[in-house]
């Protein structure tokens, strides 16, 4: 829990600011000071210390991502300069203080397997700044205003916008403000953590000589060296302006590092969402910040047309992707059926760092393995359990090339209108040459491998999971989940099931007419082996079952109107079987009478 503690106090001086800055001399003298501070952000000491250290405890490269040519550099000036010992003199001629407004825009995007709406008012605007709150990247996807007192007087400036973090030129402008022509369009900060990211807004006195034509400029492909940059364009002594931009995260940033294999921090999502709420008990003294990938859970679900308690249930053949962010229900129908499981990991090794996506998107070494388990945290049922899972089979969804402990368990309840959690749980295991210590734990002697746990048993219903983390030295690697309900589709199967059940005393009766050919009341007399108490039995069932469906869905609090639908009869309607069942029933009460 060390490492958390410090990327929170990072925090601290944006979460506390009292007041902002209004004088341009005191503005200026702050962000001098500012650009030399080593513990300000992210790739201050506290990186150094957590991920330059020879020990690699709870190290995870989504917190120690750092472009290589910028490793070495602690600050501000350290990284925007490229040197190690930053000087004064790099900000001597600083004389006005830009003031930077987003003006953001509603709109919607997906990522991390939910769909996120952002609603603006109309003509909200953002100012942002060293001394100001961060902003979101979504919020300033599209370029902001700059300006400061006396910049429309007829001069012409050059912008720069510099990301200190990722090292990249996010726009650039010359013949500022009446001429303006960009060299580089604007982008925003996709900064992925939850430490704040600052992206430097430099203003240089534009010379005379320095054109659209002229300007020296490094590719997209390259990291930004600013001051490389303003040596070969004759700016070295023309830096008048800084300010800083500070960018927060959200899941617009994060999905778009993920798809360009940066980084992959989707899981800080779910673990914010399960430290703040804590919707089970077990999460209590569970080590969440050892997430280090997000998992990702795909039902199949079929396609059904069907009626049940006066209502039609119509659904086509879909994909049902879990999305724990939003926390809403899965219908049960989609989760009758094994899902797709996968998890893509990003290497933590140096190639990883390397701008271009085609050289650092690798599967984890294959010496990894994983075990998953689906359970319900409310009442402690094991649903799901395989062990050995290679890293390769798990980035694409190939999850049964491990050992399946406990076959796929249909995570519905069992009660009419009851709802209960089912979690995912990817546990990363020691490693192991052969067959793990795990998978020798649960051999075919094991009782979860007997044959009456392939579907519930005792030994499925006195499942813990920290215990179970515990005693296998596992490593939490990923969390999802889905909340279920005994639902309408729950409700017809089991209607269904039921009426089948009625019907198999039904189905003997009609063998027996059918060898007669007689009436069922003559045949049953005449029939030697017939069991007159089973016949009786039946008949007794009979009454006192004779409409699941009623009883079902009284118990989902949807009566029917005295078994009738739209006029119709249910049983006419949707279960002829039924009626037959009824009918012959009644004439074999009139043989026991």
């Amino acid at each position: 829990m060390r490492m958390k503690f410090i990327w929170i106090a990072i925090l601290l001086p944006w979460i506390s600011v009292a007041s902002y800055c209004n004088n341009t001399e005191h503005c200026v003298h702050a962000i001098r000071r500012l650009v030399t501070e080593q513990q300000r952000f992210w790739f201050g000491e506290q990186w150094k210390l957590i991920c330059t250290d020879s020990s690699t405890y709870h190290r995870r490269s989504v917190d120690c991502y750092n472009p290589p040519e910028l490793r070495h550099y602690f600050s501000v000036g350290n990284r925007l300069f490229r040197v190690k010992t930053y000087q004064a003199g790099y900000l001597q001629n600083l004389k006005i203080f830009p003031r930077i407004f987003f003006r953001p825009q509603s709109g919607t995007y997906r990522a991390c397997d939910h769909k996120f709406i952002v609603n603006e008012a109309a003509d909200t605007v953002i100012e942002v700044g060293y001394d100001r709150l961060p902003i979101e990247p979504y919020r300033a996807r599209f370029g902001p205003e700059i300006r400061w007192p006396g910049y429309d007087d007829g001069r012409n400036y050059v912008v720069v916008f510099v990301d200190i973090g990722f090292g990249t030129l996010n726009y650039l402008a010359i013949g500022y403000p009446a001429y303006t022509q960009v060299l580089r369009k604007y982008v925003t900060s996709e900064n992925f953590r939850s430490m704040v990211n600052p992206v430097a807004v430099l203003i240089f006195e534009q010379p005379e000589h320095l054109s659209i034509s002229s300007i020296q400029l490094q590719t997209e492909s390259e990291l930004f060296n600013l001051p490389r940059f303003m040596l070969e364009n004759g700016l070295e002594n023309g830096l008048i302006g800084l300010n800083l931009i500070l960018v927060s995260y959200d899941g617009y940033a994060i999905e778009k590092q993920r798809l360009q294999a940066v980084a992959d921090n989707c899981h800080f999502l779910i673990e914010q969402r399960l430290h703040d709420e804590l919707p089970w008990e077990f999460l209590r003294s569970f080590p969440l910040n050892e997430m280090d990938a997000w998992l990702s859970v795909e039902f199949h679900q079929p396609e059904q047309t069907t009626y049940v308690c006066c209502k039609k249930l119509k659904n086509r053949q879909t994909s049902v992707n879990l999305d724990p962010i939003a926390n809403n229900h899965t219908p049960s129908l989609a989760v009758r059926n094994v899902p797709t499981i996968s998890s893509l990991r990003i290497s933590e090794n140096d190639v990883s760092y390397q701008r271009n996506t085609r050289d650092f998107l690798t599967f984890a070494t294959l010496e990894n393995k994983y075990a998953l388990v689906l359970f319900n945290p409310e009442k402690s049922i094991l649903h799901w359990l395989i062990t050995d899972i290679p890293s390769s089979s798990l980035a694409v969804g190939h999850i049964r090339n491990g050992h399946i402990i406990t076959p796929y368990m249909q995570p519905i309840p069992t009660t009419p209108k009851s709802c209960s959690s089912y979690v995912f749980m990817l546990f990363q295991q020691p490693r192991s040459t052969g067959p793990s210590l795990i998978t020798k734990f649960y051999n075919e002697n094991h009782q979860l491998r007997s044959a009456q746990c392939q579907k519930n048993c005792s030994a499925r219903r006195s499942f813990d999971v920290c215990e179970f983390k515990s005693f296998h030295q596992l490593r939490l690697s990923a969390i999802n989940w889905m909340n279920i309900c005994f639902d309408l589709y729950e409700a017809q199967r089991q209607i269904a099931k039921l009426s089948m059940n009625f019907s198999s005393n039904a189905q003997q009766l009609v063998k027996i007419q059918n060898r007669s050919g007689l009436p069922v009341n003559i045949a049953l007399q005449k029939e030697s082996t017939f069991n007159k108490r089973y016949v009786e039995n039946a008949a007794n069932n009979a009454h006192q079952y004779i409409d699941p469906e009623k009883e079902i869905c009284a118990a989902m609090g949807i009566p029917r109107n005295d078994d009738f639908c739209e006029g119709r009869s249910m049983l006419q309607k949707y279960n002829p079987l039924l009626i037959i069942t009824i009918i012959l029933f009644c004439l074999s009460t009139t043989v026991i009478s």
